[in-house]
């Protein structure tokens, strides 16, 4: 718990689609931060972002200077962040924003050799996807097989697709 961090977003609701999310920079153990539900409890733990994206990526910015700062330089893949935010930004945001927002943070994950898990819960064939997928190294398609889930990489480097997996 001392190496993670919560941040809470919620942006100013202009759709039905926006809700808020979090995103969670840990230093170690990878995996997706959940979106509060509209019912929940906001995290007593969880850093609050109120208002834009623009106060959003400089929250999350600020927390990556500081995992890097107390580690004295990260070692590579230690700095690890999912991010589920992508729905909100994009419904609040045009996708122009939404991609700009998403490259910037991109690179400051890398910028400290860190990985980024961003969540987008759409088809691969959607245009936010087509858009934003060349800032990422891969893509990952999940569906439910029956009762059991799998899991397809698409490796944008080397133009190449896994099989469906069980994840």
């Amino acid at each position: 718990p001392e190496w993670t961090r919560i941040i809470e977003f919620e942006a100013p609701a202009r759709s039905a689609a926006a809700a808020a999310c979090t995103t969670e920079p840990p230093a170690s153990a990878p995996g997706p931060a959940s979106s509060p539900g509209p019912d929940s409890a906001p995290d007593p733990l969880a850093e609050r972002v109120d208002g834009d994206v623009i106060a959003l990526g400089r929250e999350v910015t600020k927390t990556i200077a500081q995992f890097d700062s107390i580690a004295g330089g990260l070692a590579p893949a230690e700095l690890r962040l999912a991010f589920d935010c992508l729905s909100v930004i994009i419904a609040e945001c045009d996708l122009e924003t939404s991609f700009r927002f998403s490259h910037i943070l991109a690179n400051h994950i890398r910028s400290v050799d860190g990985m980024g898990h961003f969540w987008l819960p759409r088809e691969l064939d959607d245009e936010a996807v087509r858009v934003l997928e060349p800032l990422f190294d891969a893509t990952v398609e999940l569906r439910l097989d029956g009762t059991e889930l799998r899991q397809r990489w698409h490796f944008r480097d080397v133009d190449l697709t896994s099989e469906w997996l069980v994840l």
